[in-house]
């Protein structure tokens, strides 16, 4: 009887971990050109919202988004620009991502 509810043990913690690493629709391959698009404006409107950048940027344009390496990894990169920057050197910001929709960092760029 101990061997039989051991096994019920072990066959519902084998089965339940799975559930418990992560949510339904979780994905871990590349994500498309548009979503892409999508995760960096949030990125950028979020970083605006808690501060991070001047409020402006929430409604700063997406100038180009396209692939391109850091270090040798290959990543996407979102340009946007915001004309109401005061500050010249600051009105171009270039969002890096993974393949896969993660962020890595953010920085300006005078062009």
């Amino acid at each position: 009887m101990k061997w039989f509810q051991m096994a019920i043990v072990a066959f519902v913690l084998v089965v339940g971990a799975n559930h418990t690493m992560a949510g339904g629709g979780h994905y871990h391959g590349p994500v498309s050109q548009q979503r892409v698009g999508d995760i960096s404006q949030n990125l950028v409107n979020n970083m605006a919202r808690k501060g991070d950048l001047a409020s402006s940027w929430t409604t700063a344009s997406r100038t180009s988004l396209d692939r391109t390496t850091i270090d040798g990894n290959l990543v996407w990169k979102a340009v946007f620009a915001n004309e109401q920057e005061s500050d010249p050197s600051r009105r171009n910001l270039h969002v890096f991502l993974t393949l896969t929709g993660g962020f890595i960092k953010a920085k300006y760029a005078a062009k």
